[in-house]
């Protein structure tokens, strides 16, 4: 009930004048099948009158008419009704899908390593499907109405009637009801497996996907995944509707008997001469329009029943908690930073995982240095990355700008200040310049032009056909694919362009050429002069151009120290950096 009272107030909240027209429009389709049998009474009594020789063709002329207004009335209302409808679905649809994607980008980013939320998320953007139960409920009302005047003309005739009628109510809502918890049940089951269908299917269909699967002839082994798992899925949904198909076969065979027997104590009414044949006629187009009433209004009420069930969990997925947006008494990022970045016994382990990722790190970076995080893969370069810049809370110890606590930060105005290249970049499907600068790029053409040259970038972009204007990517029209490295260097670009304090580059170089990389690295310390740069980085060609280096190993911080102290140590970092100096001996002479 609760969900019915917030989408009611949702839905009059949206479209307030919408609303009142569409209800009005519901009410008074609602009385006239109840007026066109009144009509049709009159009508066939007094066409009998007239077949006999003693009737009056002006009422019979007069009451057609009447019939035909009514039917050319319900067919207009029916018509607006369902364009009113229609222009309140788009609005409740945007209205769900903005709320949808806005706690999507809100949640703390550690729930997205849960398989948990991708579980909800689907659950919540297939419950979208169901918002539609808003017309089901109001014609559930509008069925009421017209039963219950239907019932009163039936129990004008005798009670008996009306009586009858209802015991047909009951067992067709209990088992459409039934049914509805049945789907319900049944998508929360399949959700896990779903998903993986519908992943194996993205797999199939993505352009991503396609150079492996075709290299590695997996195209087999995927398809018959996806039919497995689909058939499973199928199998299982088929079975539920055979089962509810049976039930409600039971339930509309009672109908048929209820309904056939109904007529026949009509016939038996009018051999007592109680009944004229205008009024037989009328009475009997009630009882077989309430038995299809009836079945209507069950279907309603338990696609009401069933789709609350879908609208809570897409409720419940809104109304998860967002990330924390700071203390109550959050205060602003300290600008310029002058003591700079302490890092105090931190440690992390990502949900459903006992494993500790980061393990006791402390650590501390001065305003403006350029610093290196080092060690083999999985030694939680990129998760402790992720903790300087807020994304993930530290399960114990503490990071601290300038002496405050990054969480009592304002979140928005902390990430007004940071600005990352991740490994796992993204590529959007945008125009080069709108790439950059993810926002209105007319009017900051310059700085992104400027972005665009520190990142290397700029000589490529000139060379394109719309230049700062062409599309990247396949995906929309005719757009301009990149490579690998290509699309990095924009996304490089899109870094540099936020004039930010604090800027972390996670592997900058990693599939950039030999040459293009030295050419970066070099005027590293001129491009962030301003900045402090923290550099994630297993190419430790790059290091001796740090200030500081930190070597991680197995989530715990081993050694740290410039580049020449940590050779002198002859530890882990010196061993890491002879491996590599040997197998790239002549690539990076002039920096090695």
């Amino acid at each position: 009930m609760a969900i019915l009272k917030r989408l009611i107030a949702i839905f009059w909240a949206e479209q307030p004048i919408r609303a009142a027209v569409y209800l009005s429009v519901k009410i008074v389709a609602s009385l006239i099948p109840s007026a066109q049998i009144v009509v049709t009474r009159k009508l066939v009594d007094e066409a009998a009158v007239l077949f006999s020789g003693h009737g009056n063709i002006a009422r019979v002329s007069l009451y057609l008419s009447v019939q035909l207004l009514l039917f050319v009335l319900l067919s207009a209302l029916l018509g607006l009704e369902r364009y009113q409808f229609a222009r309140i679905q788009v609005g409740i649809k945007r209205y769900f899908q903005e709320k949808i994607a806005g706690q999507a980008v809100r949640l703390p980013l550690a729930v997205f390593d849960s398989p948990g939320y991708y579980d909800k998320f689907h659950q919540a953007t297939y419950a979208q499907s169901k918002a539609n139960i808003l017309n089901s409920l109001f014609s559930g009302i509008q069925s009421v109405i017209t039963l219950v005047s239907f019932l009163a003309i039936l129990a004008d005739v005798s009670p008996w009637l009306s009586a009858a009628l209802l015991l047909y109510i009951v067992p067709s809502l209990l088992v459409n009801l039934r049914i509805g918890k049945s789907r319900f049940a049944q998508m929360i089951h399949q959700t896990p497996l779903s998903r993986k269908t519908d992943y194996f299917f993205h797999l199939l269909t993505r352009k991503e996907f396609a150079k492996e699967i075709r290299i590695f002839n997996s195209a087999s082994f995927l398809l018959n995944g996806w039919r497995r798992m689909f058939g499973q899925t199928a199998s299982e949904q088929l079975d539920l509707e055979k089962r509810a198909t049976l039930k409600v076969l039971g339930v509309d065979s009672f109908g048929v008997l209820l309904q056939h027997g109904l007529i026949a104590l009509l016939l038996y009414f009018g051999w007592l001469g109680r009944l004229t044949v205008g009024a037989y006629v009328a009475l009997a187009q009630t009882v077989v329009s309430s038995q299809a009433l009836i079945q209507k209004l069950a279907m309603d009420l338990a696609t009401v029943y069933e789709s609350t069930y879908y609208v809570s969990e897409m409720m419940a997925f809104i109304d998860g908690e967002p990330e924390s947006k700071g203390t109550v008494a959050a205060v602003r990022f300290p600008d310029p930073i002058r003591r700079g970045i302490k890092v105090s016994g931190v440690e992390f382990a990502y949900p459903n995982r006992p494993v500790k990722v980061l393990k006791d790190i402390s650590l501390e970076i001065r305003p403006g240095e350029k610093v290196a995080i080092v060690g083999e893969n999985g030694a939680g370069k990129s998760t402790l990355a992720k903790c300087l810049l807020g994304l993930y809370k530290p399960d114990k110890g503490a990071i601290e700008i300038d002496g405050i606590p990054i969480e009592h930060i304002d979140t928005e105005d902390f990430r007004s200040h940071v600005s990352a290249l991740f490994q796992d970049f993204v590529r959007y499907e945008l125009t080069a310049a709108e790439n950059i600068a993810l926002a209105d790029a007319a009017s900051r053409m310059e700085e992104i032009r400027s972005a665009a040259k520190r990142a290397g970038v700029l000589d490529l972009i000139e060379q394109m056909p719309q230049q700062f204007d062409t599309q990247l990517g396949t995906m929309f029209g005719e757009g301009r694919e990149l490579s690998y490295g290509q699309w990095q260097r924009i996304a490089l670009a899109r870094t540099f362009f936020r004039k930010s304090r604090i800027i972390v580059l996670d592997e900058p170089t990693a599939s950039m050429d030999p040459v293009t990389e030295q050419a970066i690295m070099r005027t590293l310390h001129e491009l962030m002069k301003d900045q402090t740069a923290i550099v994630i980085t297993h190419r430790l060609s790059l290091c001796p151009l740090m200030d500081n280096i930190f070597v991680l190993k197995e989530g715990r911080l081993v050694e740290s120290g410039t580049h020449d102290a940590l050779i002198r140590l002859d530890g882990e970092y010196a061993k890491m950096y002879r491996l590599q100096r040997e197998s790239l001996k002549g690539v990076y002479s002039e920096v090695i």
